[in-house]
C-alpha cells in the first residue's frame, strides 16, 4: 500500500514540473541545405520545430529548456529557433544552441532576424541562459555590436545570460566577464 501512493505521489511529481526539450546531435540542418542533398534527408529546422509543436502542443508553453546543441543550425534556423521560442515558449528559461554552425554576419537580413529576436528573448526577465559556444557568433566583436540595441539598456543582466567558450583557455565562460574587462594599458 505504502508502494502505491508513493508510486502515486511521484506520479503526480514528474506531471507537473517542467520538461526539456532535448533534440541534441540529431543532424538538424537548415531547410535549403536539407533541400538540397538527397534522400535520405536530413531534419531541416522547420521540419524540427514543426514537430516540437505537434508533440509538445499545449505543454509548448509550460516548457523552460529548449537543447538543439550540437545540430547543423546556422544563422537563418536559429532565428527561427528563437522566433518559436519567443511565440510559444513564455516560461522558457534556457535555450542551448552550442555546437552549431551560427556565424557573425553583420548586416545580413538572416542574421538581423535571429539577432533582434535573441534581444527580445534576453530582455525577458525570466530567461537565464542562452548557450552559445562552439559557434562563429561566440565572439566579443559580435557582443559589443549588439550593445547597440535599446532593449539592451542593463547589459550587464542581460549579457550574463549568454554563454560562450573562451578558446584560449577551454574554459567556458560568462560574456559579462570579457565585456567588463579593462584594456591592458
Amino acid at each position: 500500500m505504502i508502494c502505491k501512493a508513493f508510486a502515486f505521489i511521484a506520479l503526480i511529481t514528474t506531471s507537473f514540473t517542467a520538461q526539456a526539450i532535448k533534440y541534441s546531435g540529431k543532424g538538424i540542418t537548415e531547410d535549403e541545405i536539407a533541400k538540397a542533398i538527397k534522400p535520405p534527408r536530413p531534419v531541416s529546422v522547420t521540419q524540427a520545430i514543426n514537430h516540437i509543436k505537434k508533440k509538445h502542443g499545449e505543454e509548448l508553453e509550460k516548457e523552460e529548456e529548449l537543447d538543439l546543441s550540437s545540430n547543423n543550425i546556422c544563422t537563418k534556423g536559429a532565428g527561427q529557433i528563437v522566433s518559436l521560442a519567443l511565440e510559444s515558449m513564455p516560461k522558457l528559461k534556457r535555450l542551448n544552441l552550442s555546437a552549431n554552425r551560427i556565424y557573425d554576419f553583420k548586416e545580413r537580413d538572416k542574421y538581423n532576424d535571429f539577432e533582434i529576436n535573441l534581444v527580445e528573448l534576453l530582455s525577458r526577465p525570466t530567461f537565464e541562459l542562452f548557450d552559445i559556444q562552439y559557434n562563429g557568433v561566440a565572439n566579443l566583436s559580435w557582443i559589443k555590436h549588439m550593445m547597440a540595441y535599446p532593449k539592451l539598456a542593463d547589459l550587464s543582466k542581460i549579457i550574463a545570460k549568454i554563454k560562450w567558450r573562451d578558446s584560449d583557455t577551454g574554459i567556458a565562460i560568462q560574456i559579462a566577464d570579457s565585456v567588463n574587462e579593462k584594456p591592458a594599458e
